[in-house]
């Protein structure tokens, strides 16, 4: 299967999640734990690259009836969070789009901008 790219602008792009976005995960959460952990649960669970190497893993060899998209977030190559679709129910039509964004990221409108792609791509 051919990795899915979204050119959301000229600087941030939406790249299918792949192996190698484990150590980039990790090294933000690590390095944000006090901030990330105010809304993400997941923050306190992930003490090693072992546990996003996990996630990422499982989100790449998801069978088939749950494969769900996940992105990297990047802004002038960089990654600088995670987005994707998340509970799709293909017979109803209807899914949520989950994601957070690096601290330093916050209120450029990355994250509106980057929805407003996912939900174009999704119809």
């Amino acid at each position: 299967m051919q990795q899915v790219i979204i050119k959301v602008d000229a600087d941030i792009e939406l790249t299918q999640l792949e192996r190698a976005d484990a150590k980039a995960i990790f090294e933000t959460i690590d390095s944000q734990r006090d901030y990330l952990g105010k809304w993400l649960p997941f923050v306190v669970f992930t003490r090693e690259l072992s546990d996003s190497e996990c996630f990422v893993e499982s989100v790449v060899n998801a069978p088939a009836d749950h494969f769900e998209l996940v992105f990297a977030i990047r802004k002038g190559g960089e990654f600088i969070g995670l987005i994707g679709y998340k509970d799709t129910d293909k017979l109803n039509q209807k899914t949520e789009i989950g994601y957070w964004l690096s601290k330093d990221h916050q209120k450029q409108g990355i994250v509106s901008r980057s929805v407003e792609r996912l939900c174009a791509y999704a119809l």
